[in-house]
């Protein structure tokens, strides 16, 4: 697994920038405003993602294969791509805006 502490002044989260990790949980820190086009794609051990208020911005593909993800934690008027969490086929939990692409 894959245990990371992101700083207070970061911003973004970068394309690409996880894509592919052994990340299993992350809480974004309130610093952070925009989640970049593929930022956790493919990372198939992720089961869990804290998203804050603070997040205006999700983008294309962000968290797509992410097959394990059961519980994301994000503000229910927060608007995402219909693409953010495709083939996301494990859910168990959720405090997702509806509709959500299933």
């Amino acid at each position: 697994s894959l245990d990371v502490i992101l700083l207070h002044s970061i911003t973004a989260i970068r394309d690409h920038a996880f894509n592919c990790s052994g990340l299993m949980f992350i809480k974004i820190p309130d610093s952070v405003t925009i989640i970049e086009d593929y930022a956790f794609a493919y990372c198939k051990f992720l089961s869990r993602i804290i998203i804050p208020k603070s997040v205006t911005s999700i983008g294309d593909y962000a968290f797509t294969h992410c097959i394990r993800l059961f519980t994301v934690h994000m503000p229910v008027d927060l608007e995402y791509p219909w693409n953010a969490f495709q083939v996301v086929q494990e859910y168990t939990s959720t405090k997702l805006p509806l509709p959500f692409p299933l």
